[in-house]
């Protein structure tokens, strides 16, 4: 992770009073984002996560790190091992979002 750069220009959805709106495109190598909303590219520093152990919580943050060994051998070859990737889906995600089930598109 060391060759990560020190600073990156994150895009930012800016709060303007009005709720953004998402007009839903093709999904995959076609998908465009389009939301009619105002947006801002903001410098930030960056940081390894992992060397700040377990403080990032998904309400304030907006993510968590979990340790988490996979049994899928090849993350590219997920419609073979959809079964499996699911369970681990849903071992992993629902405790920690206090969800009660997983929907997988």
């Amino acid at each position: 992770m060391s060759d990560l750069p020190k600073k990156a220009e994150i895009r930012y959805l800016m709060p303007d009073g009005t709720k953004p709106i998402y007009i839903a495109s093709d999904g995959g190598a076609n998908a465009a984002l389009n939301i009619q909303a105002k947006f801002e590219n903001i410098t930030m520093e960056l940081f390894n996560a992992r060397e700040f152990g377990n403080q990032f919580s998904l309400d304030i943050q907006g993510f968590e790190l979990h340790e988490h060994s996979s049994s899928i051998p090849d993350f590219y070859a997920i419609p073979e091992n959809e079964f499996k990737y699911v369970e681990e889906l849903k071992e992993l995600v629902l405790p920690a979002t206090g969800g009660k089930s997983l929907f997988c598109v």
